[in-house]
């Protein structure tokens, strides 16, 4: 909600995804997710989840993760998270919906992450 409500620059993004991947290797895991969110108040807000997941918040907690995850590999890595951080979405009590859209290429530059994908993709 909050990228929706302001946008977030790309240093933020980068910022929040490096305090979210606690081991560094450039997948968010739900684990890490968890764990953030208990920890950071800056990463509960933008992510619109309550500090305690228990069982009534697992759902909530899915959404959120399986809306970042697009191609399923249960990690998130940058691009993900950025294109889920950019995404328009619309916080309901209980749940989280989002539709994934992609950012702009400035937005994600993550060590030329984008560039690089973008390159690859059209070999």
């Amino acid at each position: 909600q909050w990228a929706a409500e302001g946008g977030v620059d790309a240093a933020t993004l980068e910022d929040i995804y490096d305090r979210v991947d606690r081991n560094g290797d450039g997948r968010i895991t739900r684990a890490e997710l968890i764990k953030a969110v208990r920890m950071d108040a800056e990463v509960r807000a933008m992510l619109g989840l309550p500090q305690h997941i228990g069982e009534d918040q697992r759902p909530q907690l899915e959404a959120v993760f399986q809306g970042m995850d697009v191609d399923g590999s249960r990690g998130v890595d940058f691009n993900e998270f950025a294109a889920y951080m950019g995404s328009p979405r619309t916080v309901l009590p209980g749940a989280v919906s989002g539709r994934v859209a992609p950012l702009p290429f400035a937005a994600a530059s993550k060590a030329g992450s984008v560039a690089r994908h973008v390159s690859t993709a059209f070999m």
